[in-house]
């Protein structure tokens, strides 16, 4: 009993991360208000964020993954001048940009707002905080300097920061919707080339092993263990992660068990 125990959790290892159920599942409504063809890779912020602290994780892949999609159609506006002049210069004074030219978010500030535990978030709390409770630049609430635990990086927001947050919903909102949910089945590639011509994909299910040629094979577990974000398909899934290194392909046929599509509605 002992040898099959540990032939299954070498192939279907307890889950690391924690994704909770989702509830929400977003607008009914959803018109595309963006058209590229289906690669968001130049839109990617850098540098890339992790969510491993040395002994510790943050636990807010969900957070991370969220954010990293936000960033890329923020970027989106940016780099092709969509953003009128009043929200453009509001970008510029408030230090949404950092200094490689990208918009960069304070995923700290989404995932203390959104209500990360230990036990994990809901991909659905995360888009319901981003409209809530706005969304910040890094430098309004960076991470702590120098080596931090988990009671240090998720102390209470400052209330100023909050406010400063509450300002900014009222400028940025999206509109997400969950258009896959709790899918094990390998997914329709044609259905996610159709849905990245509008928005990257905010995703979660398993992570697996990587093969000799660097590829995420599925290997047919079927719960929830990470948050990622694919930005493209093309003879792989490309996702990004907060798992290093941030850069990774997945085979064709792996399950995107709940996915999101999302747009900026500017007020």
């Amino acid at each position: 009993m002992k040898i099959f125990q540990w032939f299954h959790n070498l192939i279907f290892p307890k889950p690391k991360f924690k994704i909770l159920p989702i509830k929400v599942t977003g607008d009914t409504l959803f018109t595309p208000s963006v058209s590229i063809n289906g690669d968001w890779s130049q839109y990617i912020s850098q540098p890339y964020e992790g969510q491993n602290q040395n002994n510790w994780d943050e636990q807010n892949c969900v957070c991370q993954s969220g954010i990293n999609v936000v960033e890329a159609i923020l970027n989106y506006y940016y780099k092709n001048n969509l953003f009128p002049q009043v929200l453009l210069d509001f970008i510029k004074n408030n230090g949404y940009l950092n200094d490689q030219g990208f918009i960069k978010l304070s995923t700290r500030f989404q995932s203390k707002m959104s209500g990360t535990t230990t036990s994990g978030v809901g991909m659905d709390d995360f888009w319901i905080s981003v409209n809530r409770d706005g969304i910040l630049p890094y430098t309004a609430y960076p991470d702590p300097k120098g080596t931090f635990d988990w009671n240090t990086y998720y102390a209470p927001v400052p209330q100023p920061v909050i406010d400063a947050g509450k300002t900014a919903a009222k400028i940025f909102h999206f509109s997400w919707q969950c258009f896959q949910n709790d899918n094990w089945n390998p997914p329709v590639i044609s259905e996610l080339k159709n849905v990245l011509k509008s928005s990257p994909i905010h995703w979660a299910g398993m992570c697996c092993a990587v093969d000799a040629g660097g590829i995420e094979r599925w290997c047919k577990a079927n719960y929830y263990v990470h948050a990622r974000a694919i930005y493209g398909v093309g003879d792989y899934i490309n996702v990004l992660d907060s798992e290093m290194p941030a850069l990774k392909k997945l085979e064709l046929r792996f399950p995107i068990a709940c996915a999101i599509k999302v747009q900026l509605q500017i007020k």
